[in-house]
């Protein structure tokens, strides 16, 4: 039994099954699910923060019907993302890999003190597909957090493709904590915006439209690292 002012551990154990939240659109397309980290925090209770985990799925569409994507991911390898934070993001690299199909791309760039181009943007066939998967697994972490080389090494990869897939994403996945390079969130915006600006693709958040379409967005930690958020960049 537990008692008011009891302060609930924060192990991998604690956590319950998903909670099914129901349908978020009302003509199906999308459901919700919820993981909290903790199954109980009492009334008196010190902790001020806690985590869950979302898991929003889109109705299932035969594979002819799905636009091909053009994915690059710039991943954060600092020394803060040592540990559980870097194994999150590889296995959220392995399920997105798992979705993707032999007409749609993904790239990826790594980022410490400098960005590195992992893997080229390339057709998801089973070979680029498996290597992908290899160089994912094989990531560590390394130095300082450079998220402005990132951001231009891949906007400059997404530029680079010859014929693109008609709808283009970037994900760029860090804990938020810049130390290198630009390091402020009004500079880091300004440098996305200008990336957009100065490719041939006009930028846009809708993707039903029928123009190409090119999104930029950033997956950080709260600077009280209570868990994922995300920005999207004004365009």
């Amino acid at each position: 039994m537990m008692n008011d002012n009891s302060t609930i551990a924060t192990e991998e154990t604690d956590m319950m099954s998903f909670v099914d939240v129901g349908e978020v659109l009302k003509d199906g397309s999308l459901s919700m699910r919820v993981l909290p980290k903790h199954n109980v925090i009492c009334v008196g209770s010190t902790m001020t923060t806690t985590q869950i985990c979302v898991n929003i799925k889109a109705r299932e569409l035969p594979d002819d019907t799905r636009a091909p994507v053009d994915i690059i991911v710039a991943l954060d390898v600092s020394g803060s993302m040592a540990g559980r934070k870097l194994d999150l993001c590889k296995l959220t690299l392995e399920q997105l890999l798992c979705m993707l199909l032999p007409k749609d791309r993904f790239g990826l760039v790594s980022y410490d003190t400098d960005a590195r181009i992992e893997l080229a943007p390339q057709k998801m066939t089973g070979a680029n597909k498996a290597k992908a998967l290899r160089i994912i697994k094989a990531l560590t972490h390394r130095s300082m957090t450079n998220i402005s080389a990132a951001i231009g090494l891949a906007t400059q990869e997404m530029n680079a493709i010859e014929e693109p897939n008609a709808v283009r994403s970037i994900f760029l996945l860090t804990d938020g904590h810049p130390n290198q390079g630009v390091s402020d969130t009004a500079g880091l915006v300004e440098i996305t915006k200008n990336s957009i600006s100065n490719t041939h693709f006009e930028a846009d958040l809708d993707i039903g439209a029928e123009k190409k379409t090119h999104r930029f967005s950033f997956f950080h930690g709260a600077q009280n690292k209570a868990g994922p958020g995300t920005d999207k960049v004004p365009m």
